[in-house]
């Protein structure tokens, strides 16, 4: 016959492993939705900074449509390259926070905005196999023959050679990057991809060349004598060297660029400048312009707690149509 006492101890020890087996549970649970609300926060974190970074590529090519209808030439002072006081071969990064954390900018949440002219560099679908092959870019016959023999149909049917075999795409390249599927491209590629571009676009039939933006070694290539290239480059910010000052060394137009440059880079009166710059301007290798319509973008976010960063860089091209609204065409989109 069991005594009261021993019907309390039995009762007292299964109420203490139900409240251990709630406390087990509960301790779960609560593991679990903690867990769910991480998630959920990293998502919605996740969807912040896709949507900063896109929301940065749109408010470049804002950006860049504005710029079109202010003035009728591009230059490495317009408002897009923002470079004043910065190193213009280098395009300056434009930030926008999105919060107010004044003493921790490193940890605040920004959008971070890079647009660079493509037109200062060579267009891979255009460029000739005697420019390819220069000391600027490839240095190699052989290299700059493979490119071509990459990029142009056929004339003949090809057979694939090499180890491992290799099959030309016969096509225009979408970015530069393909170069590396070309066998023995990879010791030029870190040059040439510094001074030529690719996007999935209608070949033009030469180059088009911005006389303002170029790069030193692009003109170079293009067989512009150094002397000239080098003052052209140097002068561009002016004798007083700022940006956006009235001595900058701008071409406006076509028609006067000769004039305009060989005064400012060589100095008025100089007995060969004008002829110097005008054979520059008319090279047969290449289509100057003094207005650019393809600009890369690199627009990347970042957010905190939990962090996430997000990259996207899209190619677009800009219709010259200085003084009316211009729809920006997108030519390639990468994100990561």
């Amino acid at each position: 016959m069991r005594t009261p006492l021993s019907s309390s101890g039995s009762l007292l020890v299964v109420t203490l492993w139900l409240v251990t087996i709630l406390s087990v549970l509960a301790i779960a649970i609560a593991r679990y939705l903690s867990i769910e609300v991480r998630l959920t926060k990293y998502r919605e974190t996740r969807e912040r900074t896709k949507a900063l970074a896109r929301g940065g590529v749109y408010l470049a090519m804002q950006r860049l449509s504005q710029d079109a209808q202010a003035e009728p030439f591009d230059w490495l002072g317009d408002d897009w390259a923002a470079v004043p006081g910065a190193d213009a071969e280098q395009p300056t990064t434009w930030v926008i926070f999105t919060d107010e954390a004044p003493t921790d900018a490193a940890n605040r949440s920004r959008v971070e905005i890079q647009i660079t002219d493509m037109q200062r560099s060579i267009n891979l679908n255009a460029a000739t196999e005697a420019t390819l092959a220069g000391p600027e870019l490839t240095g190699s016959a052989e290299m700059a023959k493979a490119i071509v023999d990459d990029r142009d149909p056929p004339e003949d049917s090809e057979t694939t050679s090499g180890d491992p075999p290799y099959d030309p795409k016969n096509g225009l390249f979408a970015v530069v990057e393909e170069l590396l599927d070309i066998p023995g491209m990879a010791d030029v590629f870190p040059r040439l991809s510094q001074l030529a571009f690719a996007t999935l676009d209608e070949a033009p039939a030469r180059p088009s060349i911005n006389i303002n933006t170029a790069q030193r070694d692009v003109l170079l290539a293009l067989g512009a004598d150094a002397n000239v290239a080098e003052a052209l480059v140097a002068k561009r910010p002016g004798i007083d060297g700022v940006w956006g000052t009235e001595d900058d060394c701008i071409a406006k137009n076509l028609q006067t660029a000769a004039q305009e440059l060989a005064d400012c880079a060589f100095g008025v009166g100089h007995p060969t400048a004008v002829q110097d710059v005008q054979t520059l301007l008319g090279l047969p290798t290449a289509q100057v312009t003094v207005s650019s319509s393809v600009f890369r973008i690199q627009s990347q976010a970042f957010v905190g707690s939990p962090s996430v960063t997000r990259r996207i860089e899209a190619v677009v091209r800009r219709p010259i149509q200085q003084g009316q609204d211009s729809t920006m065409e997108m030519l390639s989109w990468r994100e990561g």
